[in-house]
């Protein structure tokens, strides 16, 4: 093995922890992406395509929900040196809370709207 390669797979800087770290992800994506590649084709075979194309939407408005609706309480407690005491855990908890229910109010509230829209309302 080159020294160069040797450095980067076993080395301690910070460029080999983050070559490492990157590959890392990016082997944790492509698994990911596999996964649900899989997961879509057996759907597909399970359900009709109208239904398919149902759960396609439900699950695109479901990242984009998560996606504006994340407050980042878990990324800010795991940076906080604190972060392992519990008032600051019991607070994230209250926190990640406070929003699912507030997201299923939400939800809830609009629902209707959405199937009149769709045509599915009775």
């Amino acid at each position: 093995m080159s020294r160069a390669v040797e450095s980067v797979l076993l080395g301690d800087s910070l460029k080999a922890k983050v070559l490492r770290g990157g590959a890392w992800l990016g082997s944790g994506n492509v698994a990911e992406q596999a996964a649900r590649f899989g997961r879509n084709m057996i759907l597909t075979r399970l359900l009709a395509p109208e239904a398919f194309g149902a759960l396609a939407i439900v699950l695109s408005a479901g990242g984009v929900l998560q996606s504006f609706t994340d407050i980042g309480v878990r990324e800010g407690l795991v940076q906080n040196p604190n972060g392992g005491e519990d008032h600051y855990v019991n607070t994230a908890w209250w926190l990640g809370f406070g929003r699912a229910v507030s997201l299923a109010a939400v939800l809830f509230a609009v629902a209707p709207l959405v199937a009149r829209f769709y045509g599915t309302s009775s």
